[in-house]
Order: C-alpha cells, then sequence, then structure tokens
C-alpha cells in the first residue's frame, strides 16, 4: 500500500469518528413537546409509504453533496447532527429507545453501518478535494478514484435502502389497523407480558420488550379510536401522550425514571381503551 493510499485511509477513519462524535452530540438534544410533535408529523409526511428506492434517493441526495470540495464537509457533519437530533426526538416519545445508545444505530444495524461508511468516504473526500485545491494540485489525478468512491457510495445506499426497507417492513413500527382485518379487543387488563417487568430498560426482563411494544400500540390505538382513524393525528396524540409521562417522570423524586416510565405505561394502557 503507497502513502497516498494510507494517507486515504488514515482520513477516512478521522472523518468516521467525527461523524460519530456528531452524531452523538445531536442525539444528546433534549427537544420540547412543540418540536417532537413538529418533527413527528413532518417525518410522518416524509416516510408515509416509503419504499427501498425512496430510502436509496432520500440517503443518496444526502450523501453526493457531501463530495463537493470544502462545502460537503460542513454538509456531511450538518446532516451527522440532525440525524442525531432526530434520534432524540423518536427516543423522547419511545419509552427504552432513550436507554439504547445512540452508536448502536450507527454500528450494530447492517443498515447504519453501510450509511456510515458512505458518508464518511463522502465528507472525506470532500476534504481531500478542497486541500488539493487550495494546495493547487493536480486534481486529475483525483478524478478517477473520487468517480470510483461515487459508485462506491451508490452501490452501499443501494442495499442500505433495500436492507432497512426489508427490516422495516419486517418489524412494523406501527400496528397495522385495517378493516378487513379481524377487529382487535382491547381492555384495560394489563397483558401477561407485562408481568413482573418494572422498568422500560427492556434487556432487564425476557418480555420486557414485547411488554413496551404492546403498552406503546394501546396508546396508539386509543388516539386512532378517538381520532377517525387518521393516523399522522394520532401519531400527534400518542407523542402528547409520552411527552406527558416523560415530564412527570423527570419530576419524580421517588422513583427512577426507567420504573416511573413503566408505571405511566401501564396505567396509561388501563385509561386507553380504544372505542370498540
Amino acid at each position: 500500500m503507497t502513502f497516498m493510499n494510507i494517507k486515504r485511509v488514515v482520513w477516512f477513519f478521522v472523518f468516521m469518528g467525527i461523524y460519530s462524535l456528531i452524531f452523538q452530540i445531536g442525539s444528546m438534544s433534549e427537544p420540547t413537546r412543540e418540536e417532537v410533535e413538529v418533527f413527528m408529523e413532518e417525518f410522518e409526511n416524509v416516510t408515509e409509504d416509503i419504499d427501498a428506492i425512496g430510502l436509496f434517493v432520500h440517503n443518496t441526495t444526502l450523501s453526493l453533496p457531501m463530495f463537493i470540495p470544502g462545502i460537503g464537509v460542513a454538509w456531511g457533519l450538518f446532516s451527522a447532527w440532525s440525524t442525531g437530533y432526530a434520534f432524540a426526538n423518536i427516543a423522547a416519545i419511545t419509552p427504552g429507545l432513550a436507554e439504547t445508545p445512540a452508536f448502536s444505530i450507527l454500528y450494530y444495524s447492517p443498515y447504519g453501518f453501510m450509511e456510515i461508511v458512505a458518508y464518511s468516504l463522502g465528507i472525506s473526500r470532500g476534504f481531500i478535494l478542497i486541500v488539493g485545491i487550495i494546495k493547487k494540485n493536480n486534481l486529475k489525478s483525483l478524478l478517477k478514484p473520487t468517480g470510483a468512491e461515487i459508485a462506491i457510495v451508490i452501490g452501499l445506499l443501494l442495499a442500505g435502502g433495500f436492507l432497512e426497507h426489508y427490516m422495516i417492513e419486517s418489524e412494523g413500527s406501527n400496528p397495522e389497523i385495517s378493516k378487513e382485518d379481524e377487529p382487535v379487543t382491547y381492555s384495560s387488563e394489563l397483558p401477561k407480558a407485562c408481568d413482573g417487568v418494572t422498568s422500560v430498560e427492556t434487556q432487564l426482563h425476557p418480555t420486557g420488550e414485547e411488554c413496551v411494544k404492546l403498552l406503546n400500540e394501546q396508546i396508539f390505538v386509543y388516539c386512532l379510536s378517538e381520532n377517525n382513524e387518521d393516523e399522522s393525528i394520532a401519531q400527534g396524540c400518542r407523542a402528547k401522550a409520552l411527552m406527558q409521562m416523560d415530564q412527570n417522570c423527570k419530576g419524580n423524586e421517588q422513583s427512577p425514571y426507567n420504573t416511573c416510565m413503566m408505571t405511566e405505561l401501564k396505567q396509561a394502557y388501563q385509561n386507553m381503551v380504544p372505542n370498540q
């Protein structure tokens, strides 16, 4: 490996580290209830009915400007912060997610890792190009590797888009509500999965994750039933409910936050019985 290739690899990892740091800073934001509501409404509009190609186009639109000399670095780091900020908004209304390390989104999910590799390639190449322009180097020698890296980024994001879409479809972020489905009966009796679950730290109990999912689901279905089956309004309704729980527990000095949130969720489950 030549000196220039080693230098290229070093810059790649340097900007991967910087991107991760800026992402982490963004994820530590504490958005207000109003900010969360606005974000979730916009997020729902953007992601509604999005498919693998839509995800690919969205991510590619973000990544290609990162190759622009100089400007691409600033754009890439802003993208890192805004992605972290988006995580903070979603975590604010998702009990248990707040305890999940933000880095896990980047490094432990396959599509997340593909995306950070693609973005780090783009940002570091944009930096190398602006340095070359400032030093008045022969830029023709940089065109071929730049083109190759753009092709790699497009390939990574295309594969990542299909993988992310597959995982979203498999897991489902919200309960599927269809008039053709058999009606589901909800009651104020807590699910069996919640027996013994005392905290939203789901890893502490074997059925903790299922419990939190079911409790969240009933809040969402209740909000649907109260808002003429309008999913966008129901999202905002659930966000308000969860943000209120969050505020209640942050001001509760008698109970640990995660325990308080589970108590609040259970109470909400028992009170928010959807209209049948």
